[in-house]
C-alpha cells in the first residue's frame, strides 16, 4: 500500500483506543510491552500515547521511574508539559523472589514518594496502590512506605487480590499472622496522611483498615471492602 492510500484513522479515534488500552487492568510486564510497541506506530500516536500515559501515569517497573522522575524534573525534557500534567499514579507491587525479600516495586514506591516530595507535580491527587499475591498486609506501614508522602495527594487507593492464594511456603498464612502490629502514638504520627481527604481501601483485613483510618484522620470520605469474614 502506497503512503497516499494508506486509511487515516481520526484523532479522536486513536486517543480512545489508547486510553482504553492503557486504562485495562494489565500487568507490569504487559505495561511495560504497550509502552515500548507505542513509541514505534507512528508520531501522532506516539504523541498520544504519552499525553495520555504521563497525564495517569503507572510505574511498572524501577527502570521506568528513574525515567519518569527524570523527565518530571528537567525542564528541558521535550516531555516536560505532559509529565506536568500527570493527575494520577498507579503501582502494582508483588512479593519478591523470595518469600522474605522486600518487594522490588515495594522499594520503588517508596523512592518515588521520597521524589515526589521535592519535584514540582502540581496536578497530581490521586495514588493507586495495588497488591497482588502477597502474604500478608505489612508491607506499606511495616516497611515506612508513607515516611514521606507529598501534600498535594488527596486521594489515595490501595487495594489487594488474590491474598487467599496458597503458593509454596505461604499456604493459610493469610489467616495466621496478625495484619498488622498497633501502630504506637509516636509510629502512628510518622505515618500519619493528614491531607488525605479520600481513602479506598479494597481486600483488605480489617486491621489493616483500621490502621489506615487512623493515619488519614482527615479523610472526609472512605471506602472499604474487606476480606475478614465471620
Amino acid at each position: 500500500m502506497s503512503p497516499s492510500s494508506r486509511i487515516q484513522f481520526p484523532t479522536e479515534l486513536l486517543e480512545k483506543i489508547i486510553f482504553y488500552s492503557w486504562s485495562s487492568p494489565l500487568s507490569n510486564a504487559d505495561r511495560i510491552a504497550l509502552m515500548a510497541s507505542s513509541s514505534l506506530v507512528n508520531t501522532t500516536w506516539k504523541a498520544l500515547f504519552h499525553r495520555i500515559s504521563f497525564r495517569d501515569a503507572h510505574i511498572p517497573s524501577p527502570a521506568y521511574l528513574d525515567l519518569f522522575i527524570a523527565t518530571l524534573a528537567d525542564r528541558n525534557s521535550p516531555l516536560y508539559p505532559q509529565a506536568q500534567s500527570c493527575q494520577s499514579i498507579t503501582l502494582k507491587i508483588l512479593p519478591g523472589a523470595d518469600k522474605d525479600e522486600e518487594p522490588p516495586m515495594g522499594k520503588t514506591l517508596s523512592t518515588l514518594l521520597y521524589f515526589l516530595e521535592f519535584i514540582d507535580a502540581p496536578h497530581l491527587r490521586t495514588f493507586h496502590i495495588e497488591y497482588e499475591n502477597m502474604s500478608d498486609f505489612d508491607d506499606l506501614l511495616g516497611c515506612w512506605r508513607f515516611l514521606y508522602f507529598p501534600i498535594q495527594i488527596t486521594n489515595l487507593e490501595i487495594s489487594f487480590s488474590d491474598m487467599n492464594t496458597p503458593t509454596p511456603g505461604n499456604a493459610h498464612v493469610v489467616r495466621q499472622t496478625p495484619a498488622l502490629l498497633p501502630l504506637d502514638e509516636t509510629e502512628a504520627d510518622f505515618h500519619s496522611l493528614r491531607h488525605v481527604k479520600t481513602l479506598s481501601l479494597t481486600g483488605a483485613s480489617d486491621a489493616f483498615v483500621e490502621e489506615m483510618i487512623a493515619c488519614c484522620p482527615g479523610a472526609e470520605k472512605r471506602t472499604s471492602q474487606t476480606q475478614d469474614k465471620e
